[in-house]
């Protein structure tokens, strides 16, 4: 597969994609550029089709996954997928992601609604006891990105 495929091709079908709403692409968060953009999160609309394509299960449920741990991270993922989708399909709504930075966490989903910006860090502490949104607990205190009323 010697392709010679860029990433603008590859940008125009994923973008292709996203209009037939099986993905959603949420750009990254636009605060005083001065780098090259992020990538913009992909994020699928039915887990179901995911499962079928590569015969893989991955339980959501704390009891399910404590009996394959092997699959926390994965189902976080999942979790976090569901989340971007669902968000992005509200009208009026303007999702970004927040990628991250050499001094700061990743904040998963920065939501405007009107003037306020709502942070979203996915917590996969109840999916997994060991991991916990270190994003969350600092969002409130960046003057980096947009006035925000709530971090959840």
């Amino acid at each position: 597969m010697d392709a010679n495929v860029g990433w603008q091709r590859i940008l125009t079908y994923l973008r292709f994609l996203d209009a037939t709403l099986l993905i959603r692409l949420i750009e990254p968060l636009e605060i005083r550029l001065k780098k090259r953009r992020g990538a913009p999160k992909l994020c699928l609309c039915d887990h179901a089709l995911r499962a079928a394509w590569l015969l893989e299960v991955v339980p959501l449920a704390p009891a399910k996954l404590e009996a394959q741990p092997h699959l926390t991270d994965l189902a976080g993922h999942i979790a976090e997928s569901t989340t971007g989708y669902f968000f992005r399909s509200i009208i009026g709504l303007d999702v970004a992601h927040f990628p991250e930075r050499a001094i700061e966490p990743e904040v998963d989903y920065v939501i405007t609604v009107g003037g306020n910006g709502f942070r979203w860090k996915s917590s996969t502490a109840a999916i997994s006891p060991t991991k916990t949104p270190a994003a969350c607990g600092q969002c409130s205190k960046k003057p980096s990105m947009a006035p925000a009323s709530a971090c959840w």
